[in-house]
């Protein structure tokens, strides 16, 4: 009994009716039994009439042998109202949801009665779904993400067949829904989802250009017992080309969710999943895959290589913005189950991936970060789960908390300018590579680093004296290294026969920082790792180390460090403070009055005269200690972080000089940025406002012979400290390299020759006012370290 509403005279049936047999193409006679799109009505069935010349006989009809009458819901003052929606069940054009479209009030027999498609959303119509003015699509248009149901694109006897758990292909149908969208989401919409609710087959590379599409299955569950699955993609085109393409996506997110995706052995398509930017300046963006399975079940017909690559990026260098992978599987890939090439800088994060038994794991050339991530297999090829190929060095960047990799032939190959940090992980290896390395580094151009914590390996099978993990840098390799092991077990942990760092051919270690906490190591097959080992047949190095053989301890600190934060009332003794002949030249002081926050935490403060004849003689003070540093140590480097009251009229020199006898000025500039070295060897960086270019300049001076200065793009900021560091690149007797980093971030390109290879030296800072008013420059801390040996 249909439930009344008193106020408005309304019954409960009026939102939604019951079904219509068919719906009417063109006008027609309501009399008679007969066919009405394709559907041969008799006695009874009810009829959308919606096609009258008149429209006010339109309406919802039982069929009679004699003359038609309106069915008893849809006859009423208050039967219908605008948005009533009913289902058309049969026909060939107008099968699906319908609704009234006419505004209210409504009189049956008097008003003229208009209809259009309501949730019905196959290719002809989706149209409505996006720009349509009705009630149901104005609710989806303003909802955020949109569904579509792919069955609404199919014929009848395509989804009997799925309703049966048979495999139809959908290839068309996918395609032209997604074509309708246009060539982009709606403006100000989330996105669409096109819902794949059974098995299908494509023939060929189905295609989203610049949308927010993403593809949703209902679950890719398997039964061994029977083979029924819920929804899935299979492959049945030429090899070569991709299954899914996402080109330009910008709008999103974009991806695939509860879907599996199957290839072909025989016909291995390029990739499962493409994302490819043509257009330059329109990246993918804000990929999602999420419960996404890529290749077969053991116990399919068809297992073992079905893809080339499971998910792969093409394209322009653009194709660089976040994406997620979550909840996902990849197999059966000869090459990589997830592949960068080498223009493409990707941000990855991995959620709960596994690949596994690939060609190759992962071939990275962005950042990666990542949760749960598990490495299985290398019966297609060794397995290479971290993997930078590119023709030129990238920022190569793997993090990952909990990792696991299993039957791995080499945990990681790095290139480039490659970060690895691996934490709470097992390493199990079956069988190693020829050379014996697990992670190694070959032909880097720049930097790498390596971070293993609380990580187990295995012993496996391995050609004798070959260790778990062994850094390699071939000629013309990286000049900074940094590896930290922190609670990790295994054997011949960093030895390469008699060498932590195995180096060919013998490399100066000049940048190398190893650090050892709480480790275990067996005996056999290589002894105990011991700190000097690091050393051994390499001239320089520098090794800071506390390793823990079979859990005793050791320690073997084998550099020089100076480092003072100027806390106290004076500077301590090893510091030197020289002025100029102005009386308002002072002497570097500790700062004891004044604001907190000039003095807090320790600072030396050199001030300036303020002669208008502005000379180093007049108006310099410096800071210097003993020459107590060599350019020939391996290691060699500085740091300061100052700050300067203001950047007018005014010289500034930071770093390293040959002598302490007097003031001194170890270089100026001039108009047309003329540089004067007034020092016989110095390095380090200087700000003068004399100069044509007001910033910092990058110098040098080897044997009265000037480096090429460099101009570092910046300048200081008055009454703001920043962070100087200079590394040198030692080589015996020979002169030595300069490396400059201004806050971390390396400055301008290498400077050769920057200093004699056999020079003593102390660290520097010095300053003069160039105009009639003094000046402070401020030292918050100096840092000097080198190799002791």
């Amino acid at each position: 009994m249909a439930q009344n509403d008193r106020t408005t005279g309304l019954v409960g049936h009026t939102g939604i009716k019951a079904p219509a047999r068919t719906a009417t193409t063109a006008n027609i006679v309501l009399a008679g039994e007969q066919t009405i799109d394709g559907v041969a009505c008799v006695t009874g069935d009810r009829v959308l009439v919606k096609d009258q010349t008149s429209g006010v006989d339109n309406g919802i009809y039982v069929v009679d042998t004699g003359n038609w009458s309106r069915s008893k819901d849809f006859n009423g003052a208050y039967d219908i109202v605008r948005g009533t929606v009913f289902l058309v069940l049969d026909g060939t054009v107008n099968q699906g949801f319908w609704q009234v479209s006419t505004n209210d009030p409504i009189t049956i027999g008097t008003t003229s009665l208009a209809f259009l498609r309501s949730l019905e959303n196959n290719a002809a119509n989706i149209d409505f779904l996006q720009s349509g003015s009705g009630m149901i699509a104005d609710d989806l248009q303003n909802r955020g993400r949109q569904v579509l149901y792919l069955t609404d694109a199919m014929s009848v006897a395509q989804r009997a067949a799925w309703a049966a758990g048979a495999e139809v292909d959908i290839t068309a149908q996918l395609q032209s829904a997604i074509d309708s969208l246009g060539d982009s989401s709606p403006t100000g919409r989330a996105g669409v989802d096109i819902l794949i609710s059974g098995p299908g087959i494509l023939s060929g590379t189905i295609t989203s250009r610049r949308r927010g599409i993403r593809l949703v299955g209902n679950g890719w569950g398997y039964r061994r017992d029977t083979g029924a699955r819920r929804s899935y993609l299979r492959w049945n085109g030429i090899a070569g080309i991709p299954m899914l393409k996402f080109i330009d996506c910008y709008i999103g997110p974009a991806g695939v969710s509860r879907l599996k995706l199957m290839g072909n052995t025989a016909a291995k398509p390029s990739s499962a999943i493409e994302f490819n930017e043509d257009t330059a300046n329109i990246p993918n963006q804000n990929i999602h895959l999420e419960d996404v399975y890529l290749g077969g079940f053991s116990g399919e017909t068809d297992v073992g290589a079905q893809f080339t690559r499971g998910i792969e990026w093409t394209g322009d260098p653009e194709n660089n913005s976040e994406h997620l992978f979550e909840n996902v599987y990849v197999t059966g890939c000869s090459g990589a189950g997830i592949y960068q090439s080498a223009v493409q800088n990707v941000n990855l994060r991995l959620d709960h991936v596994v690949l596994y038994y690939n060609g190759v794991g992962l071939n990275i050339c962005g950042a990666v970060q990542g949760s749960n991530v598990v490495f299985l297999g290398n019966t297609i090829d060794i397995l290479q789960p971290f993997q930078d190929d590119s023709a030129s060095p990238t920022n190569a960047h793997i993090e990952i908390n909990g990792y696991y990799s299993e039957l791995a032939g080499r945990m990681a190959d790095l290139a480039g300018v490659g970060r690895l940090s691996l934490t709470g992980q097992f390493q199990i290896s079956s069988s190693l590579n020829a050379d014996g390395k697990i992670v190694k580094q070959d032909g880097i151009s720049i930097a790498y680093s390596l971070r293993l914590q609380d990580f187990r390996f295995t012993q496996g099978t391995a050609p004798a004296g070959s260790p778990h993990i062994a850094m390699r840098c071939s000629a013309g390799g990286s000049t900074q290294r940094s590896i930290i092991l922190d609670n990790v077990s295994g054997w011949a942990l960093l030895t390469g026969g008699t060498n932590g760092l195995d180096v060919a051919p013998r490399l100066p270690l000049d940048r190398t920082y190893v650090y050892f906490r709480e480790n275990q190591q067996s005996a056999s097959p290589v002894p105990a790792l011991v700190a000097e080992n690091f050393l051994q047949g390499n001239q320089f190095g520098q090794v800071l180390a506390t390793f823990d053989a079979h859990r005793r301890e050791s320690r073997n600190d084998t550099s020089l460090r100076l480092m003072d934060d100027f806390l106290g009332d004076v500077l301590a003794d090893q510091w030197n403070g020289q002025v100029g002949s102005d009386p308002q030249c002072i002497a570097p002081t500790v700062l004891l009055a004044g604001a907190a926050a000039d003095k807090f935490g320790g600072v030396v403060r050199l001030t300036t005269g303020d002669d208008a004849g502005a000379t180093m003689a007049l108006n310099g003070s410096q800071l210097d200690s003993g020459l107590n540093w060599g350019s020939w140590f391996a290691g060699l480097c500085c740091e300061f972080r100052i700050r300067l009251s203001a950047i007018t009229n005014v010289a500034v020199f930071i770093g390293f000089t040959d002598q302490v006898a007097a003031l001194e000025m170890p270089f100026t500039l001039a108009a047309g940025n003329a540089l004067t070295s007034d020092a016989a060897n110095a390095t380090g960086v200087l700000f003068d406002t004399a100069a044509d270019t007001d910033e910092w300049c990058l110098v040098g001076v080897a044997a009265n012979v000037d480096a090429t200065k460099q101009f570092s793009g910046s300048a200081p900021v008055a009454a703001t400290y920043e962070n100087w560091r200079i590394e040198f690149s030692a080589t015996g007797s020979t002169n030595a390299s300069a490396y400059f980093y201004r806050n971390g971030v390396l400055v301008g390109t290498v400077m050769a020759n920057a200093i004699v290879g056999n020079t003593d030296l102390t660290p520097v800072v010095a300053a003069f006012s160039r105009g009639a008013a003094s000046r402070n420059i401020d030292v918050d801390y100096v840092f000097v370290q080198c190799n002791r040996f």
